[in-house]
């Protein structure tokens, strides 16, 4: 598989308006590429607005966290990069699981999961990198 076009990257620092500019460099990414599926679309929003939730809540821990963003879209699918200089998450993304039905946290990553083809995460010695790839379409 080969990306379509030139891939979009965003560099932001973790704040109030992190998960908006991670929105927008989407939409930006879907107005080039109309051949990606509404439900993909909204399954990869869901995906990237708890990612960064998390990039910014834990990985933060209350300082600004410079995040890198990188989407490629295939032909059938699109994978979307992001790299951070937080805190390394503490939890196995593989593991993760939805929680009770009372619970009040701890539904991201299993969210997560549940929408995407692929969720990876893996962490070099100052850096968290994570990789969403969508469900197949086309």
């Amino acid at each position: 598989m080969t990306a379509l076009t030139q891939k979009p990257e965003v560099v932001m620092l973790t704040g109030a308006a992190t998960i908006d500019d991670a929105h927008a460099t989407l939409r930006h990414c879907w107005s080039a590429h109309t051949h990606v599926p509404g439900h993909i679309r909204m399954q990869l929003g869901i995906a990237v607005a708890e990612l960064v939730a998390n990039i910014v809540e834990h990985a933060a821990e209350g300082e600004s966290v410079r995040v890198q963003m990188s989407i490629d879209v295939l032909a059938d699918e699109v994978h979307i990069s992001f790299t951070d200089d937080g805190a390394p998450c503490t939890v196995d993304p593989a593991a993760s699981q939805m929680p009770g039905e009372f619970a009040t946290r701890g539904r991201g990553i299993a969210m997560m999961r549940a929408v995407l083809g692929t969720l990876s995460y893996h962490r070099s010695d100052t850096h968290n990198h994570w990789r969403l790839i969508s469900r197949h379409f086309g």
